[in-house]
């Protein structure tokens, strides 16, 4: 058993508005070919999320929704039981919270932390902030199944290989713009990085707009917003 792991993956795939979180989690697994240093937990409420994180791990990847409305109408982490049942979704501060102990800044390892579901913006920014984190990558927007999951599997695939984070997220940002389709009455349809409108998908088609949140060693933060043309801008970090 290593003494670390390289990736810990937490799917939730709902009973309602179900998505391909399995597969999601096998395309990591055959893309990073980091073997046993990937763990996976399929389903867990948040006390399971901090047990898996006392195994340390240098990165960590939410898969599912991330716009579930809480008691107070805010928009959270859609955990569920591994059976696919909705549990109360927890606070962004409350995960924000449990990563932070993990992180590099609190004496863990943690160091990357990808929110691969809809709007996580706001938990994504939290999460940096609390626990100094080194690099975050979330959605600003909706975003469309089929074009998430390959994106965080050519992100982490190109950090097995060696690449920065930033290098990572620009090079994913690139292969989504150029080869991100979304299937429509068996024809398979062109999306652009952009807003998805609310409602089904119309064309043009929207993938979404990832965003890669960075802090570097000397507290400097760094905001980088993916373009539909498959560049990337930095924005003012605030």
């Amino acid at each position: 058993d290593f003494l670390y792991k390289e990736l810990l993956c937490f799917a939730c795939n709902p009973h309602v508005a179900p998505i391909t979180a399995c597969r999601e989690v096998e395309e990591l697994k055959d893309k990073c070919q980091w073997g046993d240093r990937i763990k996976e937990y399929h389903g867990g409420d948040l006390i399971q999320l901090k047990k898996a994180l006392m195994k340390p791990t240098r990165r960590f990847i939410f898969i599912g929704h991330a716009d579930a409305e809480g008691s107070d109408g805010s928009m959270r982490l859609g955990l569920t039981k591994p059976g696919g049942d909705l549990v109360e979704p927890p606070p962004p501060a409350d995960v924000a919270a449990i990563l932070a102990v993990r992180s590099k800044a609190f004496g863990g390892i943690l160091e990357c932390c990808f929110f691969n579901g809809c709007c996580s913006e706001e938990l994504g920014r939290m999460t940096r902030e609390e626990a100094d984190m080194e690099c975050v990558v979330c959605w600003r927007t909706r975003n469309l199944d089929s074009v998430a999951r390959p994106f965080s599997a050519k992100f982490f695939q190109q950090v097995a290989a060696g690449r920065s984070y930033e290098e990572a997220f620009r090079l994913a940002v690139q292969n989504t713009a150029k080869n991100a389709y979304v299937s429509v009455g068996g024809m398979k349809l062109k999306v652009t990085i952009g807003e998805p409108p609310d409602g089904p998908p119309v064309p043009p088609y929207k993938a979404g707009v990832p965003v890669l949140l960075l802090r570097g060693a000397t507290g400097a933060c760094r905001d980088l917003v993916a373009t539909a043309d498959g560049s990337v801008i930095e924005e003012p970090a605030p």
